[in-house]
């Protein structure tokens, strides 16, 4: 047998509709997970990477932010969402929705990119027992590396304002990132963060960084400039009372770039395992 997929529909905590995909493992270990995808990055992207999980026996719960992917708003209106809203509403909601489906388990959280800052906003962030985090660091401008500085400092000083206040929906790619498109009141949340790590931070709550007290595994990668090893530590401070690890990941020799949305790459599954049995024994 494989594993089963369900589709369903959970309310956020302001009651906004929101729509997410459930790994149901044939023979559970009594483990569940919930993946936060970074930024724009619909839940389908991480399919395999939430497979890989439930065949080792993990329930996973994958789901979409508000304004993205399958909760977008009906007809492609347009939608003022926040990163508030993502990080004290939806996310915990997505949390509450895993631990209704599966009573009695344990609870761990799989954060990749502004998915694992998103993290520090939730309030039930004590329900977990684990966290991984892949690529999360501060998303400041200045914490970035070498050319990426620039990138950063004209995507959130220009282009991002500019586009932010001319359409709807910001096509992602603008910032080199491997999502879809976004609500521009969240294009502008994060520019506003970009420029100004203390916004950045306070943008999506803060609840979450002082309620967990647990094991946090970060993963800074290697090849990405736009958060490396010093943005990831700098963010993974703010848990002030979890048991941090920071790793670093780096792409073999003649072995195509990771980056910041790499690792959950079908074909970087030889990277998976790490995290798997980390989750696994915590």
């Amino acid at each position: 047998m494989a594993t089963t997929v369900e589709t369903l529909q959970f309310a956020a905590r302001d009651g906004r509709p929101l729509m997410g995909s459930l790994y149901i493992p044939v023979r559970s270990n009594g483990r569940a997970v919930l993946l936060s995808g970074a930024l724009g990055m619909p839940r389908a992207r991480y399919d395999g990477y939430a497979r890989f999980l439930a065949e080792a026996g993990f329930t996973v719960l994958c789901f979409d932010y508000r304004g993205t992917g399958g909760s977008r708003a009906p007809g492609g209106r347009p939608e003022r969402a926040t990163l508030r809203h993502w990080g004290e509403a939806d996310l915990p909601a997505a949390l509450d929705c895993l631990v209704s489906r599966t009573p009695g388990a344990r609870y761990f959280a799989v954060g990749h990119g502004e998915g694992g800052r998103l993290l520090g906003g939730a309030p039930n962030l004590a329900r977990l027992e684990g966290i991984v985090t892949i690529a999360a660091g501060t998303g400041h401008w200045a914490d970035a590396r070498g050319a990426a500085r620039l990138v950063l400092a004209l995507l959130a000083h220009g282009v991002l304002p500019l586009a932010g206040r001319v359409v709807a929906r910001v096509p992602w790619r603008l910032v080199g990132a491997d999502g879809a498109e976004v609500p521009a009141s969240i294009a502008l949340d994060w520019a506003r963060g970009c420029r100004d790590a203390a916004a950045g931070i306070a943008a999506a709550g803060r609840a979450g960084f002082a309620a967990y007290r647990g094991p946090l595994l970060a993963y800074a990668i290697d090849d990405d400039p736009f958060s490396p090893r010093t943005a990831v530590a700098a963010l993974h401070r703010r848990f002030t009372g979890a048991r941090v690890e920071l790793r670093e990941i780096a792409p073999h020799a003649g072995q195509q770039p990771i980056g910041r949305d790499g690792y959950f790459r079908d074909d970087n599954r030889a990277l998976w395992p790490s995290a798997l049995a980390w989750l696994a024994s915590a």
